[in-house]
């Protein structure tokens, strides 16, 4: 699709978790510059005549690039972006950020990948009615027993994350595109499972101790990504925990009904 021409590329994002991963790449390489970032809001509204034709699935993130076209999907963006700018000036931190020399590195990462897009962060349809697994922490619209399963696989996933990484390539480098990918995600689950289904506080990393590490490990290994984290966790707190939208989901959560299905985890207690 194209759009009219830009001076320069333009990104149409929100401090969420999907979107994050591109900002966190442009700050990371020091791309932030070339690309001018703006919101839904500046071309009329996800539902509007004018930000459908950029993305027909009425969603973020979006990307107009200098000759008109228009791209959609964080993923997709984010790989465009890498070869792009990436590639072309620095192949060397572009095969590292891919996952190295080697296909298993490769294979590893875009597992990593892939296991977060389709289990954790996609609907997989645009109509209504239709939720992520990671929006069963937020989204009020949402029967009870869909919610009830969206947390008993959301403990599956983070079991298969933690297993891939413990399985991770000896050779695999110290920053790939899965961290980035995955990161501004566990930006919403650590505060939203406790917030939401009454998750004790660590229970995300209970059994999961190579998540934990790598959790900790990337803001102090990457502390120029600081402002970007920070700006998914206000984006956390104002559109959901202190906007008061969650507690109503909650108060389901808890209720006699609720406490009959499961939750993944034991979260009878208040935490």
């Amino acid at each position: 699709m194209s759009s009219c021409s830009t001076k320069r590329p333009i990104l149409i994002s929100l401090p969420t978790n999907n979107c994050a991963r591109i900002l966190l790449f442009l700050k990371l390489f020091g791309f932030d510059e070339p690309v001018d970032v703006k919101s839904p809001k500046d071309f009329g509204g996800l539902k509007s005549p004018e930000y459908l034709k950029i993305n027909p699935q009425g969603k973020f993130p979006a990307l107009i690039l200098e000759d008109g076209s228009t791209w959609f999907e964080s993923q997709v963006i984010l790989e465009l972006l890498a070869d792009k700018f990436l590639r072309a000036s620095a192949p060397a931190k572009y095969d590292d950020f891919r996952g190295g020399l080697t296909v298993e590195g490769r294979a590893h990462v875009n597992l990593l990948i892939r296991v977060h897009d389709l289990y954790l962060a996609s609907a997989n349809c645009s109509q209504p009615g239709y939720f992520a697994t990671q929006a069963s922490l937020y989204k009020a619209d949402m029967t009870l027993k869909d919610r009830s399963a969206r947390a008993v696989d959301l403990v599956k996933q983070l079991d298969v994350l933690e297993n891939l990484f413990q399985a991770a390539p000896a050779n695999l480098p110290a920053l790939t595109m899965a961290d980035l990918v995955l990161y501004p995600t566990f930006l919403f689950l650590v505060p939203l499972t406790s917030e939401t289904l009454n998750w004790p506080r660590e229970a995300v990393w209970a059994g999961r101790p190579s998540l934990r590490a790598w959790f900790d490990r990337f803001e102090k290994m990457t502390p120029a990504l600081s402002p970007v984290c920070d700006a998914v966790r206000g984006f956390v707190q104002s559109a959901f925990v202190d906007s008061g939208r969650l507690a109503a989901i909650k108060g389901q959560v808890l209720s006699e009904d609720g406490q009959q299905l499961s939750w993944g985890v034991d979260n009878s207690s208040t935490s």
